[in-house]
């Protein structure tokens, strides 16, 4: 029988251990969202509800990956700022 793709590709490479950040602001989303990757055994590092929060915590925890909604009302209204910030942690 055929194992899942992603469950081998995630133990043969150890995905699993790079950090990821959550960035969504209604909580039901970002617990399904945390569920669903601790799920298939990845390490979220934080949840948080703003953009501004989440480039103080990407400075801090220096995740591998955000997952971020981008319709988040504080990075709408910085939409010119926020994802250079963010891409810049990423440098």
């Amino acid at each position: 029988m055929e194992q899942n793709t992603l469950s081998n590709s995630t133990s043969k490479h150890n995905y699993g251990k790079a950090k990821k950040q959550i960035v969504e602001d209604e909580a039901i989303i970002a617990m399904e969202i945390d569920s669903q990757l601790q799920g298939l055994g990845y390490e979220v590092t934080s949840i948080v509800d703003t953009g501004k929060k989440a480039i103080e915590k990407a400075e801090e925890e220096k995740p591998d990956l955000i997952l971020m909604d981008i319709r988040i009302k504080d990075f709408i209204l910085q939409m010119d700022i926020y994802p250079q910030k963010i891409s810049k942690l990423f440098l």
